[in-house]
């Protein structure tokens, strides 16, 4: 997902993620570049929750995709992300 929103591909983001994700990610920018690193991941409550920060300016993506949409082999397992 965070690939595809760095190369600004926004079908594929269609089929990662769900379109509250897409308009949150390209509320904060229309292409999201090169400069986000996965920094941590953990898992619970049916879902894993992935962090990145923006290396460039500190800020942090929180993403969360949810375990029962993708093992069915589903579209669009992210369900949300915020900002900090």
């Amino acid at each position: 997902m965070v690939v595809a929103w760095g190369n600004g591909n926004e079908a594929q983001m269609q089929q990662l993620a769900t379109a509250q994700v897409i308009t949150s990610l390209t509320g904060h920018s229309k292409e999201g570049g090169a400069h986000w690193s996965q920094t941590s991941s953990d898992a619970g409550a049916g879902s894993v929750f992935v962090s990145y920060e923006n290396t460039e300016d500190g800020s942090v993506l929180n993403l969360r995709v949810q375990n029962q949409v993708v093992g069915q082999g589903h579209e669009q397992g992210v369900v949300e992300a915020n900002f900090e």
